[in-house]
């Protein structure tokens, strides 16, 4: 795996799908955070891997509920 040196993005320079979960994701908005992972999307959180939007759904149901997240890319 490559390390990439963290760096800043201006938020109006990131993707749409990005501002509408991350915006989602603030309003506690499960429903609309949910629609921005494809059918095959995977998402790695607390060790625990989910595959496809549908297992995505509840752990995104629970970090909207109360937590602060970082973003990671590869």
């Amino acid at each position: 795996m490559s390390i990439h040196p963290p760096h800043t993005i201006a938020p109006s320079d990131l993707p749409q799908t990005i501002t509408r979960y991350l915006r989602a994701h603030r309003d506690r908005d499960t429903a609309t955070a949910v629609t921005a992972f494809t059918g095959d999307a995977t998402v790695t959180d607390d060790g625990n891997t989910y595959q496809g939007a549908t297992a995505i759904e509840p752990g995104s149901a629970w970090a909207c509920s109360f937590r602060p997240f970082r973003i990671r890319s590869r």
